[in-house]
Order: structure tokens, then C-alpha cells, then sequence
């Protein structure tokens, strides 16, 4: 018998094993794949809460009745809700998308004195939390904003402050 005959099929299985090999690392590239596309969408989606939570914020620093909800010395625990208005744009229960904002009363600051009358910041802290994917994703925006009031010198005014 010569060699050739004794050596049949063997450049099959060669073949053969190549392609498995060639398939496994396809399988192996497509996952890694499928894992990059999963950190892209998730990394999407927290962009997209945090937009939210800023923009709450505006609306509620841009609100005209927000003056008439903001805490005060009086208001339990300091902190009031917001609660958005129903044609908000940053509000979708088709995108599922939505934001929710706290307001608290942080502390009293002076601005001005005359023998007449004190001006004083009234300064507040906003945390709006903006939610994606039904809240699957959040992401927290804070600011302070301060609203200033005039009251005749001398007034004393509550010691009280949430920072």
C-alpha cells in the first residue's frame, strides 16, 4: 500500500477542526459584542436620567407657584414636594420616563442691614431624581436657590436649619 491511501481523509479533519475553531471565536466576538451593546444602552439610559434630573430642577427653579410651596420655619421636617405638572415635557409614559423633586429648607443668610429694615436669603436645597426605563436607571440632581425677604431690623428670626 502506498502512503496516500493510508493517509485519506486526514486533511478533513483538519479542515473540520479549523472551522470549529474559526466558529468558536465568532461565537466568543459575538458576545463580547452583545456585552459592549448592553454597557452603550445602559450608559445611554443614565445620560438620559441625569438630563432629566437637571431639567426638573429647572422646572421647578422656573415654576411661578413654587414660592407658594417652598417650606418654611413652620413646614414639618423643612422639606416640601414637588409635584410636576401633568404637561411637563421631561414626564413620559411612553418613553417611561419621569422625575420627582424635594425641596428643603436649608438655612437663613444676611444680605443687607439698615437702621429701617434686614434683607436675608431664605436658602433652599432642590434634589431632583430623574428616572428612565420605568426606574430601572435614576440619577440625582441637588442645587440651592435662595429667595430673599425684608423685615424690620431688630426681628429675630428661628434658629433653625436642615444643613
Amino acid at each position: 500500500m502506498n502512503r496516500r491511501h493510508t493517509q485519506k481523509g486526514f486533511a478533513m479533519i483538519v479542515v473540520l477542526l479549523l472551522v470549529g475553531a474559526m466558529a468558536a471565536a465568532g461565537a466568543a466576538l459575538l458576545g463580547l459584542i452583545d456585552t459592549e451593546l448592553d454597557v452603550v444602552g445602559r450608559n445611554r439610559e443614565i445620560f438620559e436620567a441625569n438630563a432629566i434630573a437637571e431639567a426638573g430642577a429647572m422646572e421647578v427653579i422656573d415654576d411661578d407657584n413654587v414660592a407658594n410651596i417652598l417650606p418654611d420655619f413652620t413646614t414639618a421636617a423643612l422639606t416640601a414636594t414637588y409635584n410636576p405638572a401633568a404637561n411637563s415635557p421631561w414626564i413620559s409614559t411612553q418613553e417611561r420616563k419621569n422625575y420627582t423633586a424635594n425641596m428643603r429648607f436649608l438655612r437663613v443668610a444676611p444680605l443687607s442691614e439698615s437702621s429701617q429694615s434686614w434683607s436675608r436669603a431664605l436658602i433652599y436645597e432642590i434634589n431632583a431624581t430623574g428616572s428612565v426605563a420605568d426606574g430601572d436607571v435614576t440619577q440625582d440632581v441637588s442645587t440651592e436657590v435662595f429667595r430673599t425677604i425684608t423685615v424690620p431690623a431688630g426681628m429675630l428670626l428661628p434658629r433653625m436649619h436642615a444643613k
